[in-house]
């Protein structure tokens, strides 16, 4: 009887997941849609010339701030408590607790926020001190518009965190859209004249905008923030459990500001042209797997709330294999058309030196993104589960692999320094929360993940083989013909690359291609339909 309710629940519980993962990535698709007419804005008035350093630079000092009030990391430990008590039916200790959470982020905020308008131009100095000391001062200066930006964005992800606790995820999928919007806005508005100070306060302005949707959401719904109770215990389990996050955040943030500083020691526009490779490579990870981790945080939680391991081990294992077999073209097929990639999303606005260097840096990053995409993912496994501590460790690993790893090769390399030392670090992260989820929480089965690594890692290499040979007798000519001919080739190789992928998917009779097969079976020629229903049934 338990077996068979187990085979009930699992195929209802990757439906919801599955549906909540579409409204993400739907919503992830129009913020990279607007975060592509972001870049291709501030490319065409400003370039790549440096003039844009300071304002990229800037958002150091306030993404630390984020990090150090928990504020990226306020979902991973609020949601699974939220959803575990509105499982229990103790809805007004969930308001309770929210109002709590509330306050607490705000006295959090008052106190670094001070910190940072009296110390902006020491941190400025510390934080990017590779720019020219005029350049420093404008950092500073911007740093100090887009803390309102960090306030802002704070206190609507306690909004969101709600939201998601009753799985709706509307306003997170719109988020992203907004905040593009209001930088366009500014820079559009300010032009180049108003330098960098046009697209902060267009930040700023954005995430305001955002916490507007979001707490108009959340006040109009049934989780409203009721009377704080700081004696409530679970409060103090929610801070407990938000320490080590924080921590690792905010190593991350300073590993990223360092990052940051070394590019500027490469010369002039180099930091421009590393945060728009860094912005590309997010691209894909905002659409897939952001997606997916999200909308499996709350299933994760009311499963584990209601002892059911066998419905985390289906999640787990489905979404871990989801991620890596969707990733694997992607990085391939990027990584051949990069330049392409490059080329459209700045609309040509940019110089071929530039656009091909930061098409080189893409290349490079790309081959840490599978492992991005794991790490998404199982971090939000470990969440669900009520584990801070094990994904924290993980990625102090993998950021002093990063940091050692620049620090010994960007004097010798360069941008590329950077660019090779981040995927190494991401992958030994990576293969840490696999083992530990395999070994320590017993929720993967090593050999389903090292057999899908294996078929997405060979499948994907004979499709962007594939691809190269289509396209290589025209590729060269189209690109020196223009930008449209170039990516017009280049998405006939990505689609014959994604073709050949899912063929061998397929073929293979792999349980990856499950809801492929579901989705285009009723809508093929009935002999296709049996051979794809038979494949089904043997996945």
């Amino acid at each position: 009887m338990k077996r068979r309710a187990v085979a009930l629940v699992a195929p209802v519980v990757r439906s919801s997941t599955a549906h909540n993962s579409s409204v993400l990535a739907a919503g992830a698709l129009a913020s990279r849609i607007a975060g592509w007419a972001r870049v291709t804005v501030l490319i065409a008035i400003f370039g790549a010339t440096g003039t844009l350093d300071p304002f990229l630079a800037a958002f150091r000092i306030p993404d630390i701030v984020f990090a150090l009030v928990a504020a990226g990391s306020i979902a991973t430990v609020l949601v699974p408590q939220l959803s575990s008590l509105l499982e229990r039916g103790e809805q007004r200790r969930a308001q309770r607790l929210l109002g709590s959470v509330f306050v607490s982020m705000l006295l959090l905020l008052g106190f670094f926020s001070l910190l940072v308008v009296l110390g902006a131009s020491a941190l400025s100095a510390l934080l990017v001190g590779g720019l020219p000391s005029a350049q420093q001062r404008e950092a500073a200066d911007l740093s100090i518009i887009l803390l309102v930006a960090t306030i802002a964005l704070a206190l609507s992800a306690i909004c969101t965190s709600a939201a998601a606790a009753r799985s709706r995820f509307g306003v997170t999928a719109i988020t992203g859209l907004v905040y593009s919007a209001g930088t366009i806005a500014g820079a559009l508005i300010g032009g180049r004249a108003a330098g960098g100070y046009g697209p902060a306060f267009g930040t700023a302005a954005g995430a305001i905008a955002v916490l507007a949707i979001a707490a108009t959401v959340l006040l109009r719904s049934n989780l409203r923030p009721a009377r704080p109770n700081f004696r409530d215990p679970l409060l103090r389990v929610a801070l407990r459990s938000l320490l080590p996050r924080v921590g690792s955040v905010v190593l991350v943030q300073l590993l990223l500001a360092y990052l940051v500083s070394l590019a500027g020691t490469t010369g002039a526009g180099a930091i421009t042209i590393w945060s728009y490779a860094f912005t590309l490579l997010q691209v894909p990870l905002a659409l897939v797997t952001s997606s997916i981790g999200i909308a499996i945080l709350p299933k994760v939680a009311a499963q584990a709330a209601r002892g059911n391991r066998a419905a985390v081990r289906t999640l787990a294992t489905s979404s871990i294999g989801a991620v890596i077999w969707m990733m694997a073209p992607i990085a391939t097929l990027g990584a051949l058309f990069s330049y392409d990639a490059v080329r459209l999303v700045v609309g040509g606005t940019m110089d071929n030196a530039s656009a091909a260097a930061t098409a080189d840096l893409l290349r490079l990053l790309l081959i840490g993104l599978v492992a991005h995409g794991v790490i998404s993912v199982a971090v939000r496994l470990f969440y669900g589960l009520h584990d801070t501590a094990r994904p924290t460790i993980s990625e102090l690993g993998g950021n002093l692999v990063i940091f050692a790893l620049a620090t010994l090769w960007v004097p010798l390399a360069g941008l590329t320094g950077i660019a090779t030392a981040l995927p190494l670090g991401t992958w030994i992260e990576a293969a840490a929360l696999i083992a530990l989820l395999i070994a320590h929480k017993q929720v993967l089965n090593a050999v389903t993940v090292a057999s899908t690594t294996l078929f997405a890692l060979l499948a994907a290499l004979l499709s962007v083989g594939l691809a190269a040979v289509i396209t290589s007798p025209a590729l060269e000519s189209a690109r020196m013909a223009g930008v449209i001919p170039g990516a017009a080739v280049a998405a006939l190789g990505t689609a014959v690359g994604l073709a050949a992928y899912v063929t061998l998917t397929i073929l293979a009779r792999r349980r990856e291609a499950l809801p492929l097969l579901r989705r285009i079976a009723p809508l093929a020629p009935e002999g296709v339909r049996a051979l794809l229903l038979r494949a089904e049934d043997s996945a």
